[in-house]
């Protein structure tokens, strides 16, 4: 499998954030403007040069005037065969079984984390 920065999951990440933008009636140098980033960061971003990290995914989605939880909702509607629908309707109850299985991890010993 090749690096996750060229992964169908990954493409379809952009393509929201890009249509974010696009909805929202932004060029790239207006959204790197509300970022207080040069234009070539949004342009690396979008051309998948460079990937996004959690802040700046956050970061976008408030330049957006979007909030994190509705652009991530709309990340997870579309991945292509990773989310089930029940899921992109409530991104919560993804980070909630994530939680979930997490606090249930053992140690190698044996015992609960």
């Amino acid at each position: 499998m090749t690096g996750t920065l060229y992964s169908d999951a990954y493409a379809a990440f952009v393509e929201v954030v890009v249509a974010a933008r696009r909805t929202a009636g932004l060029t790239q140098a207006d959204l790197a403007s509300r970022l207080h980033r040069p234009q070539s960061f949004v342009s690396k971003s979008e051309r998948k040069e460079r990937r996004l990290d959690v802040v700046e995914f956050v970061e976008i989605a408030e330049a957006l005037a979007l909030s994190p939880a509705e652009l991530f909702a709309r990340v997870l509607a579309a991945l292509p065969g990773v989310v089930s629908e029940d899921r992109a309707q409530d991104p919560r109850e993804g980070i909630r079984n994530a939680k979930s299985s997490v606090e249930k991890k053992e140690t190698p010993r044996g015992r609960k984390r």
